[in-house]
């Protein structure tokens, strides 16, 4: 049995088990970041226009499926406008800074990855509070773009940098280290397990069930309508990929950065909503331990 079969699924059940985990959270950027480190350490295989045909057929759907879905919902639930805010930001929610360390893994290239990373992250801080505001949720004011930016990109940007003055100036160390995937592997399982840790606390710090049986139809609605849009989004991204870049378009369209998701939800939106996008968590890397299997 591979390793990588167990590792993933072991990662999200010990991080369901041991919500205690979350105090160690702050972790999470180091891991990330050096995920990211080692997947753009060795030779990057595509191109810049590669990247940019991806994008084009990638961005039109990432721009119009989520508040294409909120109208739908609004229109089939229309008592129920916390399904449509959830869906919502989880569509326009950025390609997940991991990404392109996970389709380095599962043999894809990071750099068409990364360009998805840096667009969206540059365009969501504009474009959550916009649709939001034409869809008749009020203004999110300016702290979305200036926290996205200043909090997200450097952990994209410094990770590209020092990958590329190591394969600069220490190419045989470059190469060392990308053959060594099994370290990007056991750090993808220490990510997965902070960030179910995380969400797992987040749902049980909540409180939301002192009302009932109401309350748990409730979750079972979202977390549903959660994994539909979660498998709609990776196999969408795949199909639009073709054959030259399935992996890379299923991960800039389906892997997404959920806590910046959930903390839009729980700043503006309220702790329904948030329960889209935490549940989202579970799925997304349900599915990725499934297809890395």
């Amino acid at each position: 049995m591979k390793l990588r079969t167990i590792l993933l699924p072991l990662a999200i059940v010990l991080g369901l088990l041991f919500p205690q985990a979350h105090v160690c959270g702050f972790l999470l950027r180091w891991v990330i970041a050096s995920m990211m480190f080692l997947a753009f350490v060795g030779p990057l295989r595509a191109t810049w226009n590669d990247s940019g045909r991806v994008l084009v057929r990638l961005m039109p759907v990432w721009l119009l499926l989520g508040p294409l879905c909120c109208i739908l919902l609004r229109i089939l639930l229309p008592h129920h406008l916390e399904y449509s805010w959830a869906v919502l930001l989880i569509c326009l929610a950025p390609t997940g800074n991991a990404a392109p360390s996970v389709a380095a893994l599962r043999g894809g290239a990071p750099k068409i990855v990364i360009a998805g990373v840096l667009v969206q992250h540059v365009l969501v801080g504009f474009l959550i509070p916009l649709w939001v505001w034409l869809l008749g949720g009020g203004s999110l004011g300016a702290e979305i773009p200036r926290r996205i930016l200043l909090g997200t990109l450097p952990l994209v940007i410094l990770p590209l940098l020092a990958a590329w003055v190591v394969r600069k100036i220490l190419p045989n160390v470059a190469t060392r280290l990308h053959r060594v995937q099994g370290i990007s592997l056991i750090l993808w399982a220490c990510a997965v397990f902070l960030v179910v840790a995380g969400a797992r606390y987040d749902l049980g710090r909540m409180e939301l069930f002192a009302t009932g049986m109401w309350a748990w139809a409730h979750l079972v609605g979202l977390a549903a309508i959660s994994l539909l849009t979660c498998i709609v989004l990776f196999k969408l991204g795949a199909r639009l990929g073709g054959q030259s870049f399935p992996e890379e378009s299923s991960q800039i369209l389906g892997q997404k950065n959920t806590i910046l998701a959930i903390w839009i939800a729980t700043t503006w939106f309220g702790p329904w909503v948030v329960l889209g996008p935490l549940t989202y968590v579970l799925w997304q890397n349900l599915y990725l331990a499934w297809q890395t299997r």
